[in-house]
């Protein structure tokens, strides 16, 4: 199955699991896959906070979050997410 940006559950767990174990996730989200996805969510949310939104105000985003955290569910590092105020 793929998901998120042309990669497969695989790949991703391959990908990722070693940067949690050596604890260096940050590469994961420094990558141009990250920044990619990043922009085109906060596109698609207009720049506001998803949390915000279902309380009925409009607050600008700032964060993109997983909704599945990725040291738990690395095959879906890039597919699972909201926008969030800071």
């Amino acid at each position: 199955m793929k998901v998120g940006i042309d990669i497969t559950e695989q790949e991703l767990i391959k990908w990722i699991d070693p940067l949690l174990k050596e604890h260096k996730i940050y590469k994961f989200y420094q990558s141009k896959e990250w920044r990619s996805l990043r922009a085109d969510i906060m596109y698609k949310y207009h720049n506001e906070c998803y949390r915000c939104r279902q309380q009925g105000k409009i607050t600008k985003a700032d964060t993109v979050h997983h909704v599945l955290h990725v040291k738990d569910y690395p095959q879906y590092a890039l597919s699972e997410y909201v926008t969030l105020e800071g």
